[in-house]
């Protein structure tokens, strides 16, 4: 089985597809853990800052095939997929609060039939994440986070 070996080049976009840690593309000591449906613009810093003692980086093939061996499945794919890769899908728990903090916004809508929409809309978006929201207790999201909550 032939594979053909995925590079990148700076300016090249990737999608982060699950939890990974990166160098900081702009330099510095510290890396940066990026969450599933991130879009990093690559750059030479963070090519160069990817390689190890022997020159090789974790950037230099991007394939299905060595990301798999490398890290057990593809967690970046080259270019951007922001509008099909959600940072809440294959996380229930993530899910969940996406899902919970749609709701609440929804819920602020002063008409209604606009509000009803609205929710609808959400559960449609929600339907294949794992949830089901008719039986699902919802989060309270106060407008003011430093608010005092009365304990009755």
């Amino acid at each position: 089985m032939t594979t053909i070996k995925l590079t990148v080049s700076p300016g090249d976009l990737i999608t982060v597809l699950g939890t990974i840690t990166l160098p900081n593309p702009d330099g510095g000591p510290s890396a940066i853990a990026y969450q599933r449906g991130a879009v990093i613009t690559v750059t030479a810093r963070l090519l160069e800052a990817s390689r190890n003692r022997f020159g090789e980086s974790s950037l230099d093939d991007l394939s299905e095939e060595q990301q798999t061996a490398r890290w057990g499945r593809p967690l970046l794919a080259v270019g951007d997929l922001s509008a099909s890769v959600k940072w809440w899908q294959a996380d229930s728990s993530s899910a969940k609060l996406a899902y919970d903090h749609e709701v609440h916004n929804a819920s602020l809508i002063a008409d209604p039939d606009e509000r009803a929409a609205a929710i609808t809309a959400i559960r449609e978006k929600f339907k294949g994440a794992g949830l089901n929201p008719s039986n699902q207790t919802s989060r309270t999201f106060p407008t003011d986070p430093y608010a005092r909550q009365d304990a009755r």
